[in-house]
């Protein structure tokens, strides 16, 4: 697939997610797999779950960082620190 689909394509899932965040920072609740997690409630969970829509929310602003030719793949870059899978 060409650099530019797979930036639209990781910029789409990368505004969802940040759709995702700002609506669990506005209402203390967040979504995950049909599951809410409550800040005040499930503080732990709460927070693990922003920690992977973060992570998420990065790993899309690299591809498309790389599909516009600023920065490498951060897919390559994971791959590069897990070295060889076997």
């Amino acid at each position: 697939m060409p650099p530019i689909y797979m930036g639209l394509l990781f910029g789409a899932i990368g505004l969802g997610v940040l759709w995702t965040l700002v609506r669990a920072v506005r209402t203390g609740r967040i979504y995950s797999e049909g599951r809410a997690y409550d800040a005040d409630s499930q503080s732990g969970f709460y927070s693990m779950t922003m920690v992977g829509h973060v992570a998420i929310l990065i790993l899309c602003i690299g591809e498309v960082g790389h599909s516009l030719g600023l920065c490498p793949s951060p897919f390559a870059a994971i791959k590069a620190w897990l070295g060889p899978l076997r």
